[in-house]
């Protein structure tokens, strides 16, 4: 049985409603359309959460934003919530986020015959909760790694070479955490070479930890 494709809201680059549209074709066409890009973050601990996807073994699986995924059709930015679920296993009110703003993102990836044109709802979730208690599924996830913040603005600033992580992995179907080195290559580099959008969103985890008004954070 052949999969049904994912369908979504479609925009012009004002971001205004014009339809509806098959993921391929959208990617295919480089039709803007909407996703949700939410960085978590450990308040309590001055930690941030980033993902790995893929062979989190593998010099290519890369530190990306905690949760990242198409708004499907209909969807409101509310139902942000169901990506998180999908991706971290949690349950969380929309209340809990902290809308810190749109971005327009527009990249061609010849590699995958692509254009990507997307708005980024962008989201920050503070959540009291340590890497060991987060449950993976080993599908949507493969593996999330925990970082201290100051580092991670130091590392991301080339202010320094490495530094230290842990990492939540599963692997014969047990959950492994370990400590592990990182350098500034083990980020993603869309997201840390164009608009610096890692380091912005870290900052903005920092903002809000240092007790900043939460309206006026933004990515």
């Amino acid at each position: 049985m052949s999969k049904v494709e994912e369908m979504l809201d479609i925009y012009n680059d004002n971001f205004e409603y014009i339809g509806i549209a098959g993921r391929k074709e959208i990617h295919e066409k480089g039709i803007w359309h909407a996703v949700v890009a939410c960085q978590a973050f450990n308040p309590d601990t001055n930690k941030i959460i980033f993902q790995k996807k893929g062979d989190v073994h593998s010099p290519y699986s890369k530190l990306d934003i905690t949760v990242g995924g198409h708004y499907q059709e209909g969807e409101k930015p509310e139902d942000c919530i169901r990506e998180i679920k999908e991706e971290l296993n949690v349950d969380i009110d929309y209340n809990d986020l902290i809308p810190i703003g749109i971005r327009q993102c527009a990249a061609t990836v010849p590699q995958i015959n692509q254009i990507i044109n997307e708005f980024h709802r962008v989201f920050l979730l503070p959540i009291s909760q340590e890497l060991e208690e987060y449950d993976l599924n080993g599908e949507e996830v493969s593996g999330l790694v925990e970082i201290d913040i100051d580092d991670t603005i130091s590392i991301l600033l080339k202010k320094v070479d490495t530094i230290q992580g842990k990492i939540l992995y599963v692997e014969d179907g047990k959950q492994i955490t370990k400590q592990i080195d990182i350098k500034l290559d083990d980020f993603i580099e869309c997201w840390r070479i164009k608009d610096e959008f890692l380091l912005g969103l870290t900052v903005a985890c920092k903002r809000y930890i240092n007790g900043e008004d939460k309206e006026l954070i933004r990515w």
